[in-house]
C-alpha cells in the first residue's frame, strides 16, 4: 500500500505468512527508478521489521498450544501488529479505545484517591460501560488482587455469561503462576475469567508458562526484539 501510494505498481510473488528461502524474490515493483530509490530504505526496513516479526511469532507459536499475543510495546504500532498476526499470533488491542485494561497503576491510583477495594472499584465501573469495548482486562500483581478480581468477575458473569472477561498475571514466576491457579480450582473460579500470563516470558521459557489453565500468553519479546530480517532492493 504504501509503495502504491507513491504512483508505483507492486507485483507480489508471495503471499502473507509462506515461507520463504535465501534469495527469494517477493516481489516485484515498477515504475519510475528514481521514485523507487526514493522509497527503498522506507519500504524495505518495514518488510525486513515485519518479517521478523512474523517469523517469531511462528516459531514460538510451534513451541505451544496455548495461544500467543502481542504487548503494545510496539515502535511502528499496526504495522508490528499485522506482522505477529500473519505469524499466527494474537493482536491482543490495536489501541487503547479497543478493550478496557485495568493495569497496576490504575489500581494504585484509586487506593490513592481513597478506594477501600481498588480492584472492586475498578471492575464495577468498566462493566458499566463494557458495550464500548470488547473485553475487560484487569493486571494483578499477587495472588490477593487475582484472588479478588477472580471473585468480582464470577460475579459479574453471571449478569452477562458471555462478556468476555480476562485477569492477566504480571510478571508471576512460573511456580507462582501454578500456586495461583491451583488456588483458584480450590475455590472454584476456574472459569470466572480467562487467564493471561504476562511480563518474563521468552523463547527460553514459553514452555513452562503454556500450562494448564492459562489462556493466552503475551510477550513483548514479539515485537520489540525480533530480529530484521536481511532483505534487499535489486534493478533488473
Amino acid at each position: 500500500f504504501f509503495i502504491e501510494k507513491n504512483d508505483l505498481q507492486v507485483q507480489l510473488l508471495l503471499n502473507d505468512g509462506e515461507r520463504i528461502k535465501k534469495n527469494t524474490a517477493l516481489m516485484e515493483i515498477h515504475g519510475d527508478r528514481r521514485l523507487i530509490l526514493m522509497l527503498e530504505r522506507t519500504a524495505v526496513n518495514a518488510l525486513q521489521r515485519m518479517s521478523g516479526i512474523a517469523t517469531v511469532t511462528h516459531r514460538l507459536r510451534q513451541l505451544v498450544q496455548v495461544p500467543i499475543a502481542a504487548t503494545r510495546k510496539t515502535l511502528w504500532g499496526l504495522i508490528d501488529k499485522k506482522a505477529v498476526a500473519v505469524g499466527g499470533g494474537l493482536t491482543h488491542r490495536l489501541g487503547v479505545e479497543d478493550a478496557i485494561l485495568i493495569k497496576s497503576n490504575h489500581l494504585d491510583l484509586l487506593k490513592k484517591s481513597g478506594a477501600a477495594d481498588p480492584v472492586l472499584a475498578a471492575l464495577e465501573t468498566a462493566w458499566k460501560r463494557r458495550t464500548e469495548s470488547t473485553f475487560i482486562e484487569v493486571e494483578v500483581r499477587d495472588l490477593a488482587e487475582a484472588a479478588a478480581a477472580a471473585k468480582i468477575m464470577d460475579r459479574l458473569r453471571s449478569e452477562d455469561p458471555d462478556y468476555p472477561l480476562l485477569i492477566m498475571f504480571d510478571n508471576f514466576s512460573v511456580p507462582h503462576l501454578r500456586a495461583a491457579l491451583r488456588t483458584f480450582e480450590k475455590k472454584g473460579l476456574q472459569h470466572a475469567a480467562l487467564f493471561e500470563a504476562s511480563g518474563g516470558i521468552s523463547e527460553g521459557n514459553i514452555t513452562q508458562y503454556a500450562m494448564p489453565g492459562i489462556d493466552v500468553l503475551s510477550l513483548g519479546q514479539l515485537t520489540h526484539s525480533a530480529a530484521a530480517l536481511n532483505i534487499s532492493l535489486r534493478f533488473e
